[in-house]
């Protein structure tokens, strides 16, 4: 008979055995051992022993259990560290506060109930400035703001010529529209 005691917190006893003590009952099928973990109260309260009559088994059953009690704790400590939140209104106070540090003008600003914020109140929030909505609108017009790709000279891609999508091929009612447009722009 092989014995193996290993060191695992107590902490996290309970979830190696799990709920009706489904997991640790699946290890010690997969490695055909037997495992005690010892009872609150008791003078080794970390202690786990493993038993089994191989070796390997013994061993594979230690390491599987280390492996868990590492995720394990894991979780514990992450639940039991306390992450700082990030709250909006602190955020946006160190915002107003540069702002006005900086000598920005600082806008008054309302709360949810749209009062205003009154003097000699502290102003909360943040002034978003050269926002996309804040821009002038693109003039559809101006070859600064839509250059040419190499279209006509006029900004039209007809013609037959040849414009940015290259020659016109459609026809309507067996009439080529390049020549259909050549001969209105003639006629006028």
């Amino acid at each position: 008979m092989v014995r193996e005691e290993v060191e695992i917190d107590s902490r996290v006893h309970s979830r190696l055995i799990g709920r009706r003590a489904i997991n640790i009952n699946k290890v010690m099928d997969q490695y055909g051992v037997e495992i005690t973990i010892p009872r609150k109260g008791d003078p080794r309260p970390d202690t786990v022993i493993i038993q089994g009559s191989n070796e390997d088994d013994v061993l594979g059953a230690k390491e599987h259990l280390l492996n868990l009690a590492e995720e394990y704790m894991q979780d514990i400590l992450d639940e039991e560290v306390p992450t700082p939140s990030l709250r909006i209104s602190s955020f946006a106070n160190v915002f107003a506060n540069s702002n006005a540090s900086d000598g920005a003008a600082a806008e008054q600003t309302s709360d949810s109930a749209g009062r205003g914020a009154g003097a000699g109140e502290r102003k909360n929030g943040f002034v978003v400035t050269g926002a996309p909505w804040e821009q002038k609108a693109p003039d559809m017009q101006s070859n600064e703001d839509f250059p040419s790709f190499g279209g006509s000279p006029s900004g039209r891609s007809g013609g037959g010529k040849g414009g940015s999508w290259g020659p016109s091929s459609h026809k309507w009612g067996g009439v080529d529209s390049s020549v259909t447009l050549l001969k209105s722009s003639e006629s006028q």
